[in-house]
């Protein structure tokens, strides 16, 4: 399974993915913005979307808009503080 994880705290991004790889052997790709995490959604195909809220550049609320807006139905787990 091909995750995208749009996180901007490094540690918490990073504990995150040792956990999901180690458990259950996910391949996982990182963005640490919500410009960045669009344009990788845009661009790419993935089974699922772990998408923290309080983003830089672009909020984690407009990106699943953007998302939605243009037909993806991505799956999307939310994070936030």
């Amino acid at each position: 399974m091909k995750l995208l994880l749009v996180e901007d705290d490094t540690e918490l991004a990073q504990w995150l993915i040792k956990a999901l790889k180690q458990r259950y052997e996910f391949m996982i790709d990182w963005a640490d913005d919500g410009t960045a995490a669009d344009q990788r959604l845009r661009q790419e195909e993935f089974d699922a979307v772990i998408l923290d809220l309080g983003l830089p550049r672009m909020d984690g609320r407009a990106v699943l808009a953007a998302m939605r807006a243009r037909g993806d139905t991505t799956p999307a787990l939310i994070l936030t503080a």
